[in-house]
């Protein structure tokens, strides 16, 4: 079961593919910041809840 639930959901429904193990946050940040446009990433990071790594 997932620890993230919301979290795996939300960028799941984003088209991004999430496998839970050790690191998953820093390569979804990486590919977002890759994939998305500065203010979509930024929107994105706060939805989650992840302001403090913007």
């Amino acid at each position: 079961m997932s620890k993230h639930p919301d979290k795996v959901n939300f960028w799941r429904q984003k088209g991004f593919v999430v496998i839970e193990k050790r690191g998953w946050v820093r390569k979804i940040r990486s590919l977002a910041k890759e994939r998305l446009n500065k203010q979509d990433y930024i929107n994105c990071m706060k939805q989650v809840g992840w302001e403090s790594i913007i």
